[in-house]
């Protein structure tokens, strides 16, 4: 297509230098003059889309995209192996926005593939849908908190559906309003060794504690880059970028976020 976009520029000028230096010759050359015009600015503008990306979006953007995709990936890799020995045969139901299913959804496919790759034990009891209100206008941000007009009943019905489940692996948008995500019902389900959540898309500092009371299996954070000694291409990224919050470390996670607050 490059080649396609200088080759069209070039018969633009072309035409043009020609109806200028014969429009007194020839009755349409102003007529070609335009025409000329307009081919030279469409080849522009295949040019300037050409030169960020084959899509025509930002190459920053396409690159951010990736180098996202990549830390998610180490991301679920690490938290999945976590959770596949923690939790060896463990009853699972996924948890998507509407079309996060579809073949046209490649990124969030990708991910949920890598999950199910390093979780083998699992027992995959369903994938579930959650339903918007038909006034919703979700903002599908895999994991991220951009649900928006979306309430705990639309979560809370599958829940409900689902109570022998061991573990909700949510890769769902979550409600805009944070209180909605406090009133999912796994939050507040008592029974020791119940069903658990794991949020499988952003970072959710916010969940530490449920950590510590048991109704999050495992949560992921963020934390300044730095190095890791692992030789695994995963584990190494992951350790740049995430720390791995779990009931065996995050009581000693809150006692140091705490000292550290009373300094």
């Amino acid at each position: 297509m490059f080649i396609f976009w200088i080759i069209l520029l070039l018969l633009g000028f072309g035409g043009l230098l020609y109806s200028m230096k014969n429009q007194k010759k020839n009755a349409n050359a102003q007529a070609i003059a335009i025409g000329c015009v307009i081919v030279i600015c469409i080849a522009l503008i295949g040019l300037v889309a050409r030169s960020v990306t084959g899509s025509g979006i930002p190459r920053e953007i396409i690159d951010f995209a990736k180098e996202r995709q990549k830390m998610t990936v180490a991301k679920l890799t690490v938290m999945g192996r976590y959770l596949n020995e923690k939790h060896p045969g463990a009853k699972v139901v996924y948890i998507l926005d509407e079309g996060m299913d579809s073949p046209n959804d490649r990124i969030t496919l990708e991910q949920i593939k890598v999950l199910k790759k390093v979780t083998p034990s699992f027992e995959i009891l369903g994938t579930e849908i959650v339903i918007y209100p038909k006034d919703a206008v979700p903002t599908i941000v895999s994991g991220g908190v951009n649900g928006g007009g979306i309430g705990a009943s639309a979560f809370n019905a599958i829940f409900d559906r689902h109570k022998g489940a061991d573990l909700f692996l949510i890769f769902a948008s979550l409600p805009s309003d944070f209180t909605q995500v406090m009133q999912f019902a796994p939050f507040r389900w008592t029974k020791k060794g119940g069903s658990q959540l794991v949020f499988c898309g952003d970072e959710m500092y916010d969940f530490v504690e449920e950590v510590e009371r048991g109704s999050v299996a495992v949560t992921v954070i963020s934390k300044k880059g730095s190095n890791s000694p692992s030789s695994d291409k995963q584990q190494k990224l992951f350790d740049q970028h995430f720390m791995l919050i779990t009931p065996e470390n995050v009581e000693a996670f809150l006692d140091a976020r705490d000292a550290g607050r009373q300094q």
